[in-house]
């Protein structure tokens, strides 16, 4: 039984496959594991299993001591990255305020993405998903891609860069004006600018759907951190049609969601969930219903 694997393993899957006589084979897909090792616990059954050539073996002290330091070794790796990239980022954004979405495989050492490659340039270049042509992630955007130090990026004139490191960090910068649609005509309250809740939802679920895209192509099934936050947005508010006048933020950067998502994990209950604290950060409970429904979360 999947259930007796502590901790769980982020999309094992089993699968009959009838032969003869009403006998079946059990395929069982094992996708690699960042949370190892995984112990079987069944009726006072309690080892870790570690494969040597042909042979299942009861690990041994050491065996599981590194792998348990292989494990976190690897999440440090993965945290230092996204640590040195947001203090890049901060540092790139001076004083302007910036909303950025990032998506990273917990292989974050490793180099998975071919630049030249002619497909996933494609992908980048015109996703395939922008609700209503009005977040500025399609085609009809403006930009181009181009080689970067860190691996390709298309910007476009509605102020959003693309980038896509070499590793399968997947990245969304996007300038917080009216240029980028981000940011409404009028103010209310005390707020000094206010955050249009429409379109930085759709942006959600834009870049939600160009995720599913890359890590598809790219066949990634490791989980991913998923990183999402404002920056220099001290006493700015979002627009709620129907919640009304919603409190301003009181610092200079919001950052409302960072999570390890399984691979398996449907993306736009992700980047819904992901809106949804977005907006409980200004004191609503979630995106209003009829924005979520205009924007197309399937859900």
């Amino acid at each position: 039984s999947l259930s007796c694997i502590e901790p769980r393993i982020s999309g094992l899957r089993t699968h009959p496959i009838p032969v003869s006589d009403g006998r079946s084979v059990v395929v069982v897909h094992i996708p690699r594991s960042h949370r190892s090792p995984h112990m079987v616990t069944r009726q006072g059954y309690d080892r870790f299993h570690i494969r040597h050539d042909k042979r299942v073996d009861t690990m041994t002290v050491d065996e599981v001591r590194d792998a348990v330091l292989k494990t976190h070794s690897i999440m440090q790796d993965t945290k230092k990255f996204l640590d040195e990239r947001e203090a890049e980022l901060i540092y790139d954004a001076e004083y302007k305020p910036m909303l950025f979405f990032s998506a990273t495989p917990v292989i974050s050492n490793e180099e998975i993405v071919e630049t030249n490659d002619p497909s996933i340039r494609s992908i980048i270049e015109a996703p395939a998903y922008a609700p209503r042509k009005l977040w500025g992630l399609d085609s009809n955007a403006g930009g181009r891609v181009r080689p970067t130090l860190n691996g390709i990026e298309r910007d476009s004139r509605l102020g959003n860069i693309i980038e896509l490191f070499r590793n399968g960090h997947l990245e969304l910068r996007l300038t917080v004006d009216k240029e980028s649609h981000l940011l409404l005509e009028e103010t209310y309250g005390n707020a000094r600018e206010v955050i249009s809740g429409l379109i930085t939802s759709g942006y959600h679920l834009s870049f939600g759907r160009l995720l599913h895209q890359v890590r598809d192509y790219l066949g990634l099934q490791e989980d991913y951190i998923l990183k999402m936050w404002f920056a220099n947005i001290q006493m700015f508010t979002i627009d709620a049609s129907i919640s009304g006048t919603l409190k301003p933020w009181p610092k200079d950067n919001l950052e409302y969601y960072l999570s390890q998502v399984s691979h398996s994990m449907p993306v736009d209950v992700v980047v819904k969930n992901a809106a949804d604290r977005l907006w409980q950060a200004f004191g609503c409970e979630c995106v209003e219903r009829d924005i979520a429904e205009h924007i197309g979360f399937e859900i």
